[in-house]
């Protein structure tokens, strides 16, 4: 069946074999979530997977993005299917069984389910949550070293949560986007900065050790923003500036002005809200 709309003709059949699938991943070793051309992706491998199980060729649409290097936790994809065969063996129980068997250890397929009528994963998603893992320690820790950022010295967090409270709310945040980025409006309302000091990875946890995790949600993200604000608040946790220069910061729109950006190991896209 066709639907006639005001720009084109969409298969019916397209939309209520639509699927959604929710998964994590470890992304050290990937050039980022979204296919690129002659890239080792997150995106590619798992549509890699998909044709395998499912016999047919599949095109998956995601909620956003994550960066060379980042992590996820909680990431949702859709995906449309065409033949019966296809359809049949994506709503088998044993689907997730027979996806993780064929991905690699670093992806893992937590549930695979028929989409609601008319939802899209991109355009229906209202906010999302970042965290960022960082340790502060003297030693190395060879468990965590692929997900989290180590800093040798003390950092001063009652500075850096003081830096960040600046940060909150509807703000230009040219400063704090990559060079590179393709976004032409550089605006995001960031909805709330959350720091905690719990260890996140307890059973790998060592003498001496303390954490830093630094929540950030909001309404959309630039690219690299959630780094470069985090290695901007390090800086202000090491006294090289003062959390007041955030203001400051925001109203240059000039990336070259604001802090290192962290390294992509120690960032999770942790929920995506709809």
């Amino acid at each position: 069946m066709l639907i006639a709309t005001n720009d084109n003709v969409i298969d019916k059949t397209i939309l209520m074999n639509r699927f959604l699938l929710n998964f994590a991943y470890n992304g050290i070793a990937y050039k980022g979530l979204q296919v690129q051309p002659g890239q080792k992706t997150i995106q590619a491998t798992l549509e890699k997977a998909l044709k395998k199980v499912l016999c047919e060729d599949v095109k998956t649409t995601l909620s956003g993005r994550t960066d060379t290097g980042v992590h996820a936790l909680d990431q949702l994809v859709q995906f449309n299917l065409k033949t019966d065969k296809a359809i049949n063996r994506a709503k088998d129980n044993k689907i997730i069984l027979q996806l993780n068997g064929v991905l690699p250890e670093d992806i893992s397929v937590i549930y695979v389910k028929v989409a609601k009528k008319g939802f899209d994963v991109r355009k229906h998603a209202k906010k999302k949550t970042y965290v960022y893992h960082i340790l502060v320690s003297k030693q190395k820790n060879p468990f965590l070293n692929d997900l989290i950022w180590r800093l040798p010295k003390p950092v001063d967090l009652n500075a850096m949560k003081k830096a960040a409270k600046h940060l909150v709310g509807k703000k230009d945040f040219t400063t704090f986007c990559a060079v590179d980025s393709y976004a032409t409006n550089k605006v995001r309302e960031l909805l709330r900065i959350q720091f905690k000091t719990t260890c996140p990875f307890p059973m790998f946890k060592l003498k001496n050790e303390k954490y830093i995790s630094i929540e950030f949600t909001g309404n959309g993200f630039l690219k690299q923003m959630i780094r470069n604000i985090v290695g901007t608040l390090v800086e202000v946790g090491q006294d090289k500036r003062s959390p007041s220069d955030i203001k400051k910061l925001l109203k240059a729109k000039d990336r070259t002005q604001a802090g290192v950006c962290a390294p992509a190991r120690g960032l999770y896209l942790k929920k995506v809200y709809y």
